[in-house]
């Protein structure tokens, strides 16, 4: 099931800490992970896990 966030708080911090913040039950390794083999998105773009996330991305995992 492929699940979309519009990012409209907790902007202007790593990717890896806003999904990790979000589900505080997933390793830092599992989030790596994923966003490495692309199943992790920002706007439908691959991204890297020091991305910035910012007001009005786009989320979907």
């Amino acid at each position: 099931m492929i699940k979309n966030i519009k990012i409209k708080k907790d902007f202007n911090q790593r990717l890896d800490k806003y999904f990790k913040n979000l589900y505080t039950s997933f390793t830092q390794g599992f989030i790596e992970k994923n966003i490495r083999k692309k199943n992790i998105l920002i706007n439908n773009s691959i991204t890297k896990a020091n991305y910035l996330v910012k007001f009005n991305d786009n989320l979907k995992y």
